[in-house]
C-alpha cells in the first residue's frame, strides 16, 4: 500500500507546484490519494491556473506513485508533511508554511532545541577556531546544530558537532538522493550526519543545486532553530541573508565579532552593531535560549589542567599554549626546549587532540 505522503511528493514533481500551491489543493481533500485520482473538476476551490491545470493533467500521465515510492525508498529518504507528527515543529510558526519536506537520517531530534550555525565559505583559521569552540559547547549543553552542508563555517559546525558526539542537522539546496548532494566532495560528510542526525530538504529527488534553490534552503535553516549565528562574513555573505530570514521568523540572531581589520569578519561586526547579541561562548547564548541541562564549562571559566599521562616536554608546551595561535620558534622559546623535543611533544599532543595546527606552524590548546 502507497503511503498517503508519496501521493503528495508526486504534486511536488509536477511544474509549478511548490509549497503555497500544494497548500491550496491539501485544503480541498481528505489525502493525497484521492486529490491525485480526483478528475480535473474536482481542483476548482484550488484556483489552480491554466498552466497549473495543463501541468496536473500531464504529470498524472506521466508519474507513477510506485515508481516514486521504491525510488524515496531506495534512497531512505521520507516525506514529511507539514501537518504530520514528525515534521519539525518551529517551521510550523512561519508566516510561509511548508506543506511538505524531505528527510533522511535520525527524525527523533526535532523536538530538542535547535541553533543555527553559518558563515562564510572563505573562512580563516580564527573562524574554524570560534566555530569549533562554540558547536563543541552548544552540543554539550544539549542543542541540535544546524548549518547547510556548504563549505566553510558551515561542514566546520557539522564536523565539530559530530566529533563531539552531538546531533547536526544539515538544510541542503538540492534534493537528499546521493547523485544530487552538493558539494560532491561532502557526501561522506552527509553520511555521516545521518547517523547522528538528519538530512534536510524541500526538494525532490533528483534535483540538482541551482543558484535560486539556496534562499530557500537558508530559509528553514532560519526557521528550523531557535536561533542562529553568524561566524565570520563578508558585506554580501549569504549568511547575512540567513541572519534576516532568522529575524523576520522571530528567532534570536547572535554573531561573533571578529578582527577589524579582517575582510571575513566586515558582516558579523556590522550584525553586531546593528543589534546581534555578541557571542563569546555557550553562557551568551543561554542568557537568551535557556536549555535544562547544565553546559559543560568552557575554557575561558575552567582552570587549565594538564591531562594524565602527559610527559613533562608535554606538559611544559600544553601550558603554554592557549586558544591564540602560537608560533614553533615561540614555542620552542618559551618552553626552553630543543627544536626535536618540542617538535615530538607537539606531535604527540596533535595525536592526543589536545593541540592543534592552526596553519603557518601556529599551534593552539584545544
Amino acid at each position: 500500500m502507497i503511503q498517503d505522503s508519496i501521493y503528495w511528493h508526486c504534486f511536488r514533481k509536477l511544474p509549478g507546484f511548490g509549497q503555497e500551491r500544494i497548500l491550496s489543493v491539501m485544503d480541498c481533500f481528505e489525502s493525497g490519494e484521492a486529490a491525485w485520482k480526483a478528475p480535473l473538476s474536482a481542483f476548482t476551490d484550488a484556483n489552480l491556473s491554466k498552466d497549473a491545470r495543463a501541468a496536473l493533467v500531464d504529470g498524472r500521465s506521466s508519474i507513477d506513485p510506485e515508481y516514486e515510492a521504491r525510488l524515496l525508498e531506495q534512497e531512505n529518504i521520507r516525506v514529511l508533511l507539514g501537518n504530520g507528527p514528525d515534521f519539525p515543529p518551529l517551521l510550523r510558526e512561519l508566516d510561509a508554511p511548508f506543506a511538505l519536506l524531505y528527510a533522511k537520517g535520525n527524525f527523533s531530534q526535532w523536538h530538542k532545541p535547535c541553533i543555527s550555525v553559518v558563515g562564510s565559505r572563505r573562512h580563516t583559521a580564527y573562524g574554524t577556531q570560534a566555530t569549533e569552540r562554540i558547536v563543541k559547547e552548544l552540543a554539550s549543553a544539549g542543542f541540535v546544530v544546524a548549518s547547510g552542508l556548504a563549505y566553510g563555517i558551515d561542514s566546520v559546525a557539522h564536523e565539530a558537532a559530530i566529533h563531539s558526539g552531538g546531533t547536526t542537522i544539515a538544510v541542503l539546496g538540492d534534493s537528499l538522493d546521493d547523485a544530487s548532494i552538493h558539494p560532491k566532495d561532502h557526501l561522506t560528510l552527509a553520511r555521516r550526519i545521518q547517523e547522528q542526525g538528519a538530512l534536510l530538504s524541500e526538494y525532490p529527488p533528483i534535483t540538482p543545486a541551482r543558484p535560486e534553490t539556496f534562499p530557500a534552503r537558508n530559509r528553514i535553516v532560519a526557521g528550523i532553530s531557535q536561533g542562529t549565528i553568524v561566524i565570520e562574513a563578508a558585506e554580501r555573505s549569504g549568511s547575512l541573508i540567513t541572519a534576516r530570514l532568522a529575524l523576520e521568523a522571530n528567532r534570536e540572531v547572535f554573531a561573533v565579532p571578529g578582527p577589524i581589520f579582517s575582510p571575513a569578519s566586515s558582516g558579523t561586526n556590522r550584525l553586531i552593531k546593528e543589534g546581534a547579541k555578541i557571542v563569546r561562548n555557550i553562557g551568551d547564548i543561554l542568557e537568551e535560549i535557556p536549555i535544562a541541562t547544565e553546559p559543560t564549562k568552557t575554557a575561558a571559566e575552567t582552570p587549565q589542567q594538564a591531562p594524565h599521562g602527559l610527559s613533562e616536554e608535554e606538559e611544559k608546551i600544553l601550558s603554554i599554549l592557549s586558544h591564540e595561535g602560537l608560533a614553533v620558534d615561540e614555542i620552542i622559546k618559551s618552553s626552553h626546549l630543543g627544536i626535536s623535543a618540542a617538535s615530538g611533544a607537539l606531535t604527540m599532543l596533535e595525536l592526543r587532540g589536545l593541540a592543534k595546527d592552526i596553519g603557518g606552524s601556529h599551534y593552539i590548546r584545544m
